[in-house]
Formats: C-alpha cells, sequence, structure tokens
C-alpha cells in the first residue's frame, strides 16, 4: 500500500531535472537517465505515459512507457522504474507500475514490454516474452524479458520487438 505522503502523477517539465538526478542515483551512472532524456526528445515519448511519484517536493519515484513495435503493430516499452533508495519498499514502484499500466489500458494499449525481475512483475501479468511469440529486443535475457497483455491485446502483437532508437544509443 502506498503511503499517504506520497502521490503519484503525471511527470512535468519541472520535473526534469530531479528525474534525471533519480534515475543517475538509482542506476549509478547516466545510461538511464540519458535514455530517458533522448526518449522525450523523440517521437516514440509518451507525456501521458510518464509518471513521477512526490513526497512534499521531491521526486521520489519514476516511470515511463515509450512506443515501440511489435512487427507492424505498435506496443509500449517499461523503461525505466526507479524509486529512490531511501523510499524502497513503501509500495511506490508497484503504484507507479499499476499507475502506467492503469493509464496504459485506457489509452487501448494491447501490449506492455519489460526487463526486469520476474518476481516483481509477475503480479501485473507479465509473463516471459517469449511464450507470446515475442523475439527480438532483448530475448538474451531470458526470463527477465517479459511482456504483459493489457485488455486490447490479440494475438496479432507478436513477432519482432523493435525498440526506439534511444534504446542502443
Amino acid at each position: 500500500m502506498l503511503a499517504d505522503d506520497v502521490t503519484i502523477r503525471l511527470e512535468r517539465p519541472v520535473d526534469v531535472a530531479a528525474v534525471r538526478s533519480l534515475l543517475v542515483a538509482c542506476f549509478g551512472g547516466d545510461d538511464e537517465a540519458d535514455l530517458v532524456d533522448e526518449l522525450r526528445e523523440s517521437i516514440d515519448f509518451r507525456g501521458d505515459l510518464a509518471f513521477v511519484a512526490v513526497a512534499g517536493d521531491s521526486v521520489v519515484g519514476h516511470v515511463l512507457l515509450s512506443t515501440l513495435r511489435v512487427g507492424s503493430r505498435r506496443a509500449v516499452a517499461l523503461a525505466p522504474l526507479a524509486v529512490a533508495p531511501l523510499w524502497q519498499g513503501r509500495g511506490i514502484g508497484s503504484a507507479l507500475v499499476e499507475e502506467a499500466l492503469g493509464r496504459a489500458i485506457d489509452e487501448g494499449e494491447g501490449l506492455v514490454v519489460v526487463l526486469g525481475p520476474p518476481a516483481f512483475y509477475a503480479r501485473f501479468g507479465a509473463v516471459a516474452a517469449a511464450s507470446l511469440g515475442l523475439t527480438g529486443g532483448y530475448d538474451s535475457a531470458g526470463e527477465e524479458w517479459q511482456a504483459i497483455k493489457l485488455p486490447a491485446y490479440d494475438d496479432e502483437l507478436r513477432g519482432e520487438v523493435v525498440y526506439p532508437p534511444a534504446f542502443s544509443d
């Protein structure tokens, strides 16, 4: 359950610097922060699918869903998800994912692809991406490369996953 002093909301332009600092702190380098910065400047950025967790005036969590392709169809990638170390274990990561998935459902998305720990993402319905007929992307990561079927999912959402260029830069 999310703490009463934390709120989840859409990311705003004023949050960009705080999100960057959060990502650098959580991942120990610039790679994820650079990814998010590059995605924000691309056509794959979905401002309607970028969320922050805020405690007081501080950004303590962030999640982003961006557009990718599965064959000739559109889907979304969940990456990255970050919660400030001192705020972990309080349900913030789960609340961010739930908010992002809820909005993706509202927007008619059918599939979310994610790279991460199966024990965490299974609670949101994630299964091994390969089990849904997905290839490419991060398939060498095995069970950590996962996909979440949303209500608009159909069996045509299979084939090669092509991430935005920002993921390979």
